[in-house]
């Protein structure tokens, strides 16, 4: 994973709403490294029950941001916002985990 190593909120872990086995995992470097935003799908269900990644590794969301990472549970209680601050901007960029929906993230 490429999280940054001196990142003050390197990675998080989301469950696939609806699923019970797959897993997100979304991974932030320092500000301006060179791997910004990007999110793996662990599959607990792979190498005997003990997880790996899937074929979604280390996918680019977005390359500017800060070292702010945080998830939310919908008021539906089942879906998840994940939320990231861009850099040198007072934007903050919003992506929306749906239960059933398993399409790749941007």
């Amino acid at each position: 994973m490429l999280g940054g190593s001196s990142c003050t909120q390197a990675a998080l872990i989301v469950p696939q709403p609806g699923s019970a086995t797959l897993y997100y995992i979304f991974t932030l470097d320092e500000i301006w490294g060179p791997n910004g935003f990007r999110y793996s799908i662990v599959d607990m269900s792979l190498q005997g029950g003990n997880g790996g990644v899937t074929n979604s590794k280390n996918v680019l969301i977005q390359n500017t941001v800060t070292e702010k990472l945080t998830a939310v549970k919908k008021s539906n209680g089942t879906d998840y916002w994940i939320a990231i601050h861009e850099w040198g901007t007072n934007a903050f960029m919003f992506t929306l985990l749906l239960q059933a929906d398993f399409r790749q993230l941007p």
